[in-house]
Order: C-alpha cells, then structure tokens, then sequence
C-alpha cells in the first residue's frame, strides 16, 4: 500500500469513529437537554443514567483512540527521517580515523 492510499484510509478510518463517537455525544447531549427526566432514571442505586452514560463517553473515547492507533500503525519508516539509535556516518571515528589522529 502506497503512503498516499494509506493515508487516505487512515483519514477516513478516522472520520468514521469521529462520526461514530459524535453520534454517541449528541444522543448524551440531546437526552440531557430535552429528556431530563431520562437521565434522571436509576440504573443502580446511586448511578444513574448521566453519569454511566457521562463515563462511558469517556471509556468509548479511550477505546476507539486504541483502535485508531493499531490500526494505523505502520512498519515503514519515512525516507526523511533516522532512527533513533542510529549515529549519522560522518561522525562514526574508524580504526584508521584514530590511527591517524596519534
């Protein structure tokens, strides 16, 4: 897969969980706005649907970051770029380079 195409489903695979998590915050935000009473309803005593649902937008928002990040984690290495544990050649001293400077 080339680096353009790549990049370009990696865009889209974004744009679709930001759809997917913003659909999940506009039902939150919409309930709490129009439908009070809803989030006022307990699931178990002492929780009720606000706070798990406000929780669980946080959860949601954790996974679909890992998601996003296994699924666009790449093996290749930009052509520009060194990696870290590399010393650039020109600084590498040779056998014959400390030979000479005696």
């Amino acid at each position: 897969m080339s680096s353009s195409t790549s990049q370009t489903a990696n865009a889209r695979l974004g744009l679709w969980l930001f759809f997917m998590y913003s659909l999940f915050y506009f039902g939150f935000v919409v309930v709490c706005a129009f439908a009070p009473s809803w989030s006022a309803w307990e699931l178990t005593p002492g929780l009720n649907l606000a706070i798990v649902w406000g929780f669980a937008l946080i959860a949601v928002a954790f996974v679909l970051a890992l998601v996003y990040g296994l699924a666009c984690k790449t093996d290749t290495v930009p052509a520009n770029t060194v990696p870290a544990n590399t010393v650039p050649t020109d600084k590498v001293q040779t056998d014959t380079d400390a030979e000479r400077s005696r």
